[in-house]
């Protein structure tokens, strides 16, 4: 499409050069050539015109197709960031509760081993001393549940980092590539309005040829 484009670019020359030429011209008494010339000049500069609409078409297409992938892809970084938020949430909360849990077994444990420092006045019952260790391994256990979701945590946090980081590079990128597609836009309309102006011009003069050969044609 590029090439293309760009061979568009340089056929403007060659009708607004032809058609000086056959402005600058001094009238002859036989037209014929310049009245060819100008058909000619006109075919050409008509099938220039056509190309023209057909890529300005082209990049439309593209363009609005580019347009809602750029809002799909917005939709759906909008709905993973939001997941993730809540997924973060849940697993905040259930760290807390967690972490309380730890700090009362954790205090019911002090409670125990300090009761069991001070010698009773007699025989001390068998339960304190078979429920520290229950508490304890309860203890223990949270505490490895709590550092498992914490690293959850921790992943939870350099992925949605990375997520972030990777759509905001393919929407800069999709952004680059809307901005390319709408200057090519331009350029394609404007080429379109030089080939028809020149075209108009062409066909004043050719209307012009054609008066002239009208009027000599008696004389002939």
């Amino acid at each position: 499409m590029q090439r293309r484009m760009e061979e568009l670019r340089k056929k403007p020359e060659l009708p607004e050069l032809l058609l000086q030429q056959l402005s600058s011209q001094p009238e002859s008494p036989d037209s014929k050539e310049q009245l060819q010339q100008a058909l000619d000049a006109r075919a050409q500069l008509g099938t220039c015109v056509e190309q023209l609409k057909d890529l300005l078409k082209s990049l439309q297409v593209e363009r609005d197709q580019h347009a809602e992938n750029l809002k799909g892809e917005n939709a759906i970084w909008h709905w993973k960031m939001q997941q993730m938020s809540e997924q973060m949430c849940k697993l905040r909360e259930d760290r807390g509760h967690s972490m309380s849990q730890v700090q009362e077994l954790e205090t019911s444990v002090a409670k125990l081993r300090n009761q069991l420092a001070v010698p009773p006045p007699q025989e001390p019952p068998a339960g304190p001393s078979e429920v520290e260790p229950r508490l304890q391994a309860k203890a223990e256990q949270l505490q490895k549940e709590l550092e498992t979701l914490a690293g959850r945590l921790r992943a939870g946090f350099r992925t949605m980092q990375l997520w972030n980081r990777t759509f905001k590079e393919q929407l800069a990128e999709m952004q680059d590539s809307f901005v390319r597609l709408s200057n090519k836009n331009v350029v394609t309309t404007d080429m379109l309005q030089v080939h028809q102006y020149v075209e108009k011009g062409l066909a004043k003069k050719l209307s012009q040829l054609q008066k002239l050969r009208e009027l000599k044609s008696p004389e002939a």
